[in-house]
């Protein structure tokens, strides 16, 4: 049993149908509250938004992955000195110490990257992107369409 976006045709009849399982159980338990009774446009600009922050976060992991596979010393010093200067939020800061310390922590016990908390987050980050991508493409496919239901 899922969540599914419905696009509904002038005769009442089912057009299409995209899957929100996703969203509604992993990202924003809220989103059918918060977008049943608005436009399509309105849900393709909570796209929008969020893919914008989904794709922030994965540049700031992108750039902590590169800190931690850097092999050398100075750079590697360097990268993670640029990378915790250009922080401005606290809790940011606090999970960027942890990915950090996570590697530390671990490095003389065969660390892998693969199983570590910032690969979790990276892999989630990625895959909240492709879903609302998908979404957002194929809302703009039917944006003229002034009929919808969310359906379970």
């Amino acid at each position: 049993m899922g969540l599914d976006f419905d696009i509904i045709g002038e005769n009442g009849k089912l057009i299409d149908r995209h899957c929100l399982g996703w969203l509604g159980r992993n990202y924003n338990e809220n989103f059918c509250m918060d977008y049943r009774n608005t436009s399509i446009n309105n849900i393709i600009d909570y796209c929008d938004k969020e893919i914008n922050k989904l794709l922030l976060q994965k540049n700031k992991l992108l750039n902590i992955l590169d800190c931690l596979n850097e092999k050398k010393f100075i750079e590697r010093k360097n990268m993670i000195i640029n990378l915790l200067s250009q922080i401005n939020e606290i809790e940011e800061f606090d999970l960027t110490i942890e990915y950090l310390s996570e590697h530390t922590l671990k490095y003389l016990s065969e660390y892998s990257i693969n199983n570590s908390k910032i690969s979790t987050d990276y892999h989630l980050t990625d895959t909240n992107l492709s879903n609302f991508e998908s979404l957002k493409k194929f809302l703009l496919k039917y944006n003229n369409q002034t009929r919808y239901e969310f359906t379970c």
